[in-house]
């Protein structure tokens, strides 16, 4: 299967984890098949992301600014991620995490 691998900073992560933990908390029965499977992608990304995050934390204090980490997809993670932030992008009220967000979409787009 084809790889992709991204490098995000770690605003991007802690935005990324956070836009996708609540896709760990939805009902899924309520959904199309098509929104089940984005679904379904982003709770296994949301584990991924939320794992890299938690090993973040623990060295928080030796991270550089704007260090990059490299996270590599299969292309259909890519593509559902790509999807589930563009159209998740409006609820995120802090407008940090927002443009954390966009720039992790930018990258996105610039990888498919």
């Amino acid at each position: 299967m084809d790889k992709i691998r991204l490098k995000f900073n770690y605003h991007q992560i802690c935005a990324i984890d956070e836009l996708l933990a609540e896709f760990v908390r939805v009902n899924i029965n309520q959904f199309s098949e098509q929104q089940k499977v984005v679904i379904s992608i982003g709770r296994l990304l949301a584990t991924k992301f939320h794992t890299r995050r938690n090993n973040l934390d623990i060295k928080l204090s030796q991270i550089k600014p704007n260090e990059k980490f490299q996270f590599t997809l299969l292309y259909f993670q890519v593509w559902a991620l790509k999807t589930i932030l563009i159209n998740n992008i409006a609820c995120i009220s802090d407008e940090h995490q927002k443009f954390s967000v966009q720039k992790a979409i930018d990258q996105l787009d610039k990888n498919k």
